[in-house]
């Protein structure tokens, strides 16, 4: 358990340090909620290997295949079962575990999209100057990191972002990166109905 966390953490430091600029990047525990199995060593490497992807498809491919290649069946009594009837259940259906992985890379698809979109256009529209791209893209993404520690969802996320941009810039500037954000994401499908998916996850 302990090589494991060892492990974990220098495969999270290297992809997070990689770059200078901080990019996208997905933490151990997210694969661990998605897949509901936790402290395995393949996951720590399908954090590292997804976080080395460039498009959605190669993205999908190298999840699929670790799912494949390495689930098991994790059993446990659910916590709120009756008395009497405490026998252990799958807590990980493989059916519904590769439909959490297809909602999570669409959803880290348009985020994606999402980010280049809205600050090619802040940039076009005069918000921002061009030279401050690369820095509000860089707290785009540490924003999002620190966010998805506790999975608070996109909506809960973008009031992280636009507050750290208000503290930034000004409460101006952040009310019209919002009200250019909303516009972005009602002017495109994919978008619109892919954003809202991770609040989507199976429970099961």
């Amino acid at each position: 358990m302990a090589n494991i966390c060892l492990f974990s953490i220098f495969l999270v430091l290297l992809s997070f340090f990689k770059n200078v600029v901080c990019e996208d990047q997905v933490m151990v525990h997210t694969f661990e909620y998605i897949l509901h199995d936790y402290a395995k060593q393949w996951i720590v490497e399908l954090t590292y290997e997804f976080n080395e992807q460039n498009n959605l498809e190669d993205s999908r491919k190298t999840v699929m295949k670790a799912i494949d290649q390495n689930w098991a069946p994790v059993m446990a009594i659910p916590f709120c079962a009756p008395v009497g009837k405490r026998d252990p259940v799958l807590m990980n259906p493989i059916e519904k575990v590769k439909e959490n992985v297809e909602i999570f890379v669409n959803y880290r698809d348009a985020l994606k999209t999402y980010s280049d979109k809205v600050l090619e256009k802040s940039i076009s529209l005069g918000l921002f100057e061009y030279s401050e791209i690369e820095k509000i893209r860089e707290l785009f993404w540490e924003v999002e990191m620190r966010s998805s520690q506790t999975l608070v969802g996109f909506k809960n996320f973008q009031k992280c972002f636009f507050r750290k941009i208000a503290e930034n810039y000004s409460s101006e500037v952040a009310q019209k990166f919002e009200d250019l954000s909303e516009e972005v994401i009602e002017s495109d499908f994919f978008l619109k109905t892919q954003l809202h998916n991770e609040n989507e996850l199976i429970k099961f």
